[in-house]
């Protein structure tokens, strides 16, 4: 019976553990996306240079580029990691 208990507790862990990477997953894309709209997540003001910055990092050949947005006004600052868009193999992107 003990073992039964153990057996629960553990499938709890990794459906709780599921359902928070989800979430997780959901808000960033939500937030990515109000961004590529023109808005700030947080504050919901229109994004200008005044006060948002975006920090572009692109990753290696074929890699993950980061992006970094922060908002002056309200204080919101985030990471994105984004599927690089890269010719990788036509031989125009050097390492």
């Amino acid at each position: 019976m003990e073992l039964f208990v153990d057996i629960f507790f553990i499938i709890m862990i990794f459906v709780a553990f599921g359902f928070y990477i989800k979430h997780k997953m959901s808000s960033s894309f939500n937030e990515l996306h109000e961004i590529q709209r023109g808005y700030c997540p947080k504050c919901k003001e229109s994004i200008s240079e005044e006060h948002f910055k975006l920090d572009k990092r692109n990753g290696s050949c074929g890699g993950v580029s980061t992006m970094i947005a922060t908002c002056g006004l309200c204080g919101y600052e985030n990471a994105f990691s984004v599927g690089s868009s890269s010719t990788c193999g036509s031989g125009s992107c050097k390492t």
